[in-house]
């Protein structure tokens, strides 16, 4: 067995792990604390002042978003959510403006933008990306669905866009296996603190112990 093939295997029992977790999480509790995830992106500066911003519509237990996004809708900033574009087979940015109408339902049951309503979004200058995530470590490596698309739709930021994972604290582990193609993120919000994933790597990389940053 090779090296990815070992990786995979990892990286699926942890997905089937967390998965879990997640949906062990009772309803009524997860929307507390997608509350408290929200006014902990609030206290951040790269939220406040984004002007182009991606997130995601929340599903099967994700971390909810309605709130963050209709919140810069109405501070004026452009927000793009993601579509599977099955011909060329990626995630595209589409532009949203009112997602009561501009979302239908799409790929893997996920709401997405319409393409006859929703304009395409340049990646490259989205100053913030909201992600989401099945599992999530201090430095910054994420766990999605295996399938590789919101990677590589990250590998397309541009250098200085913020990335920001938004998850339950259940959702985070000690460590995600991370392959060659796997972008961490730079900041994750739960509902108990805030964790600079990018200076923990910066430092735990440069031989230095780091511990996460709280709020």
């Amino acid at each position: 067995m090779t090296g990815e093939g070992v990786e995979s295997d990892e990286k699926g029992r942890l997905r089937a792990a967390l998965l879990a977790r997640r949906r062990a999480i009772p309803e009524g509790l997860r929307a507390g604390q997608s509350a408290r995830i929200a006014a902990g992106l609030r206290l951040l500066e790269a939220y406040r002042l984004a002007r182009r911003i991606m997130c995601y519509a929340a599903v099967r237990g994700e971390v909810e978003t309605a709130g963050p996004v209709a919140e810069c809708l109405r501070r004026g900033a452009l927000v793009a959510l993601p579509r599977f574009d099955a011909a060329a087979g990626r995630i595209e940015a589409r532009w949203v403006r009112d997602p009561g109408l501009d979302l239908a339902p799409g790929a893997f049951g996920i709401p997405e933008p319409r393409a006859d309503r929703c304009p395409p979004a340049d990646t490259e200058t989205i100053d913030l990306f909201l992600v989401p995530g099945v599992g999530f470590a201090p430095r910054g490596n994420r766990l999605g669905w295996g399938r590789g698309l919101y990677d590589a739709l990250l590998a397309g930021a541009a250098p200085r866009a913020v990335k920001i994972g938004l998850a339950y604290e259940a959702q985070v582990v000690r460590l995600v296996p991370a392959g060659r193609r796997d972008v961490a993120v730079d900041l994750l919000v739960t509902e108990d603190r805030t964790i600079d994933c990018a200076r923990i790597r910066r430092i735990v990389d440069g031989g230095t112990r780091a511990q996460p940053v709280s709020r």
